[in-house]
């Protein structure tokens, strides 16, 4: 139960993201009179599609062998490597203190909307905070908490992704809500007591027309008495107490700042290997600025093969707030298909930190970190065919596999693609141009930007039911192939290929 309890919890971190307005932590927020207008929207993930099984090889590729070895940029971070088994803290998990209580407080009372918060109330699992939401207004209102456009919920000055409600309150009614806080939500995070609670509303009429409450404070009796200067996040996530409980291994652990801008710290990483084998990142933001901060994650690498070549999440900081930003690496590139490059294990993880406004522009320098983990293997190896090679960048194609998911029968055309032109590049397929055995082919294409130096994998997933209509159902009916490779910088194309294959 546990370890179920933890994949959706990492599931969860890992979907989320927050978009705040400005607040203070841990002073008192007070009623938040103005409305703001913040994005509500979650950059896209670019989750690769849950896809396959065992891929079979169609060709007689040329043998390519990538070397275990790498040279980084010399701007890149790299965090020393703490021995979890000689740095672990003998916690144990007890009771959830439950004696955190809070009066009846006005949360927010403007744009004729008021929220009360009536109790803080205690059961087996969770936690139980209950509101009253009043419509004051002529129209019809959706309130919105805690969830994926906009989540900006805190707990003991830790950003969670728990506390989600959605309710409808029709204009001039009142309506009883509550908010639910898991206990192994926040148990993970070192909390075992709530003293004090910051929710945010996104409140949304009829005409898709919405506002913000921004973070509203609710202090409980444990308040005074809790301690906040007190790192509790990271000796529990690195205990042998929590990974026996929840059923994972710390494969990588360290404290070092290794990100430092505009106010924002990286205060420390882990690496967490579940029981399924899969490993998801963790990694500790603080924001010490008097204003929320945005930090995206970007350009992820496994073992040197860059599997993201462009953001993969977007992630708010309250003011002085701890973040924990997760990245499952199975969702980034889907485990299944590690083999077809050679990835028998993750022995380094590299990805960017930059800093982003409310629009998502950038506005600080990308950052590079690397997280080695050690005795892993962190050597890729890709047998494949050249099919181009010009303007610096030369493709190849490794195989065709069947779809990861049980559910589907798409097959995939795979080629590494490696980027030694001194430019970031886009590359991909073009739009309806491939074939298979001289028919036209629903597709979709995973591709995306590569910087100088770089290799990544191109995925062009052949839809089975477009397959069916040209009586292909295994990798064995491909006898012939063709589209066209297409490499863009910015907004120009740079060169766009036709590429034939025979698979007999």
């Amino acid at each position: 139960m546990k370890k179920i309890l933890f994949t959706l919890i990492v599931l969860i971190l890992v979907a989320s993201l927050a978009a705040c307005n400005n607040n203070s932590r841990p002073t008192d927020t007070g009623n938040q009179n103005e409305s703001q207008q913040l994005p509500d929207s979650k950059t896209d993930t670019g989750t690769e599609p849950d896809t396959g099984t065992e891929p079979d090889t169609e060709t007689e590729p040329d043998t390519e062998t990538e070397p275990d070895t790498e040279t980084e940029p010399d701007t890149e971070t790299e965090p020393d490597t703490q021995d979890t088994a000689d740095a672990e803290i003998d916690l144990s998990f007890g009771e959830f203190n439950q004696n955190g209580k809070i009066e009846k407080t006005v949360l927010y009372d403007s744009n004729d909307v008021k929220i009360t918060a009536t109790g803080l109330d205690y059961y087996g699992y969770y936690a139980e905070l209950g509101l009253i939401i009043e419509n004051n207004s002529d129209k019809n209102l959706t309130f919105l908490c805690g969830t994926l456009g906009y989540s900006c919920n805190s707990i003991n000055g830790y950003m969670t992704t728990t506390g989600y409600l959605y309710s409808d309150v029709i204009a001039g009614k009142k309506s009883m809500e509550s908010i639910k806080f898991n206990y192994d939500d926040l148990i993970l995070y070192g909390i075992n007591e709530i003293s004090d609670i910051e929710l945010a509303f996104e409140i949304e009429d009829d005409d898709y027309n919405s506002f913000y409450t921004g973070p509203l404070q609710i202090k409980t009796s444990l308040y005074d008495s809790h301690d906040y200067s007190v790192d509790y996040y990271y000796p529990t996530i690195t205990s042998k107490a929590a990974q026996t409980e929840y059923e994972y291994k710390v494969s990588f652990a360290s404290k070092d700042v290794v990100y430092d801008s505009n106010g924002i710290q990286l205060v420390s990483s882990c690496i967490i290997k579940r029981t399924d084998g899969n490993l998801v990142l963790m990694q500790e933001f603080v924001n010490s600025n008097e204003t929320t901060g945005n930090v995206q994650i970007a350009d992820i690498e496994i073992n040197g093969l860059l599997v993201k070549g462009s953001a993969w999440s977007v992630d708010s900081i309250n003011p002085g707030k701890h973040c924990i930003i997760s990245t499952d690496l199975s969702l980034v590139f889907d485990s299944e298909y590690w083999d077809i490059f050679g990835i028998t294990e993750v022995g380094s993880v590299s990805l960017t930190v930059e800093q982003v406004d409310e629009e998502f522009y950038t506005i600080d320098e990308k950052m590079p970190i690397k997280y080695e983990i050690q005795g892993a293997d962190k050597g890729i190896k890709v047998e494949g065919k050249e099919v181009y090679n010009a303007n610096g960048v030369k493709a190849s194609f490794v195989t065709i596999s069947k779809d990861a998911s049980t559910y589907s029968s798409d097959l995939h055309i795979w080629l590494v693609v490696e980027n030694n032109s001194g430019k970031t590049l886009d590359v991909g397929c073009a739009y309806s141009s491939l074939s298979v055995n001289g028919f036209m082919v629903d597709f979709g294409c995973w591709g995306g930007r590569i910087e100088d130096g770089k290799k990544a994998p191109l995925n062009i997933n052949m839809y089975s039911s477009s397959l069916e209509k040209i009586q292909v159902s295994s990798i064995s009916d491909i006898k012939e192939l063709e589209f066209v490779f297409e490499i863009e910088e910015g907004w120009e194309t740079l060169d766009s290929s036709t590429i034939s294959l025979a698979l007999e």
